[in-house]
């Protein structure tokens, strides 16, 4: 999708005064959230379609927590020789 200057504009707003409700993001939050509002979507939504209990799309970061408290990362066990697996 071609966005306009007016898009961008537009876009960058909604996302700043969405970061103001979630002050807690994290910076690698902030790269994603950017990354998906600068394609063209708004930051009340996600790519999953992810919905609340009540059916109310989930904002974008709250998605992201929920991927990631669904799948956490597991941290990398060390190799008995001392390397990264």
């Amino acid at each position: 999708m071609k966005l306009t200057r007016e898009d961008k504009a537009y876009l960058r707003q909604l996302m700043k005064e969405y970061l103001k409700k979630n002050p807690d993001a994290t910076p690698e939050e902030k790269a994603e959230l950017r990354s998906w509002v600068m394609s063209g979507h708004s930051p009340y939504d996600n790519p999953d379609g992810l919905c609340d209990d009540c059916c109310h799309p989930l904002d974008f970061i709250s998605a992201m927590r929920f991927w990631k408290g669904f799948c956490p990362e597991q941290p990398k066990k060390a190799k008995p020789d001392g390397e990264s697996q």
